[in-house]
């Protein structure tokens, strides 16, 4: 009787390795595909962290196109007129961010940051105010 019983649980065993054998293996997940804006507002960043305009400027080349639809690009547009000392251009670029990313402080503060480059200390200090709120708000 034992030998029976363990007969039987070899081949329940075998059944199972064998449909497990069948089971096709689980297919990987496809690799997500990347994001060009992300791609080029990152390279950009990196190119103006090392003051490197021109080359964040021809990085942003592709998806400049976008700034009136992604604050990302916006942001990225104002900081590379911010560093060419475009200052009036970069606030055209600069306040098309919030209006795009309401709840992202970053793009008041860099805002801010060029309106006191043009001596506007009383829009700077609404832009920082600003910042502060929606940052207390996400918090």
């Amino acid at each position: 009787m034992k030998g029976l019983a363990l007969a039987h649980v070899l081949v329940l065993a075998w059944s199972g390795l064998a449909a497990l054998a069948q089971t096709p293996s689980p297919t990987a997940a496809p690799t997500p595909t990347p994001d060009p804006v992300a791609a080029a507002v990152g390279e950009a960043d990196a190119r103006l962290l090392d003051y490197q305009t021109a080359e964040a400027r021809t990085a942003l080349g592709s998806v400049a196109g976008q700034a009136a639809t992604d604050a990302r690009v916006a942001l990225a547009l104002g900081r590379v007129l911010e560093q060419e000392k475009k200052y009036t251009d970069a606030i055209v670029q600069l306040r098309k961010a919030p209006e795009l990313a309401a709840g992202d402080p970053a793009t008041h503060i860099f805002l801010g940051d060029t309106y006191v480059r043009l001596k506007k200390q009383a829009d700077a200090d609404a832009a920082f105010r600003k910042a502060v709120e929606v940052a207390q708000a996400a918090a």
